[in-house]
């Protein structure tokens, strides 16, 4: 074999080696190659999902940050309006403070003028103080005074229950005698001897019953009136019970006193009865 050949020979096989060295490194290369690049796409892959992921939080926290912000304006808009509260409740304090300082100025101008008062009050009482004492040293005087008088005066009233008895007398006397004269100088005696029951013929006599009662020895209907001597009122003498202007029963007087009378009452047989508040007189026309 020629030398030039053999040369080439030997550079084709060194070359050989070389590709073939060459070839194994590109193998191995592109294999890391393609690895690398699925790796790559694989990041590639897990990037965009975490890009999706990451806008997908971006969006969320987008949306809490708005409603963040929403509840934050609401509560700037609750706190405006509770300010606004707060403002008008001070000027209505400030305006109370006013009023309880008015107040108590008012009070305390009050306070003095009741102290005043009271000063005046205590001259006054000191005053009435000694006007009392000095009073009731009158009152003292006048009750010695009054003792004596009383004492007096009961004296007085004993000569007077006296002379009421005989002026009492007389005027029984006189009204008998009167009656007499009136009667034609003498009663008339009937035949158990008991007078007959006159009627008055003076000026007409008014009375009213007063109170009913029975006589428990004779079982009679006895009428007490409010009238007696002193209007002419006698013993034996015939009255008429009178009942809104009608007649009633008669009242024969069987006992008198200055003020009052008592007598039987005769219904004539009629059932009619005598209560208290009729009238009395001594005629009916």
């Amino acid at each position: 074999m020629h030398i030039l050949t053999k040369v080439l020979v030997f550079v084709a096989a060194i070359l050989a080696v070389f590709l073939s060295a060459l070839t194994i490194s590109y193998a191995s290369n592109a294999h890391k190659i393609t690895q690398s690049l699925s790796d790559a796409q694989l990041e590639v892959l897990a990037a965009r999902a975490s890009l999706a992921e990451w806008g997908t939080r971006e969006a969320r926290w987008n949306s809490e940050k708005e409603e963040a912000v929403s509840r934050f304006a609401k509560a700037a808009a609750d706190l405006q309006v509770e300010l606004s509260q707060l403002r008008s409740e001070n000027a209505n304090l400030k305006a109370g403070k006013a009023q309880a300082e008015a107040a108590r100025e008012s009070i305390a101008g009050k306070i003095a003028e009741l102290s005043e008062l009271a000063k005046s009050q205590q001259t006054l009482l000191a005053t009435f103080s000694g006007q009392l004492a000095s009073a009731r040293k009158s009152e003292l005087d006048l009750r010695s005074q009054a003792l004596g008088l009383e004492s007096k005066l009961s004296d007085i009233q004993s000569q007077n229950e006296v002379l009421d008895s005989t002026v009492r007398a007389l005027r029984e006397q006189l009204a008998e005698a009167k009656r007499i004269q009136d009667s034609g100088g003498a009663a008339t005696a009937s035949t158990g001897g008991a007078a007959e029951p006159f009627v008055y013929t003076g000026e007409l006599i008014q009375g009213r019953v007063e109170q009913i009662t029975a006589d428990p020895s004779t079982g009679k209907t006895l009428a007490k009136i409010n009238v007696g001597t002193n209007s002419n009122i006698r013993e034996n003498m015939k009255l008429f019970v009178i009942r809104d202007g009608s007649f009633v029963a008669n009242l024969i007087i069987e006992k008198t006193d200055l003020q009052w009378a008592i007598g039987r009452i005769d219904t004539l047989g009629r059932p009619v009865t005598v209560g208290q508040g009729d009238l009395v007189w001594s005629r009916t026309n």
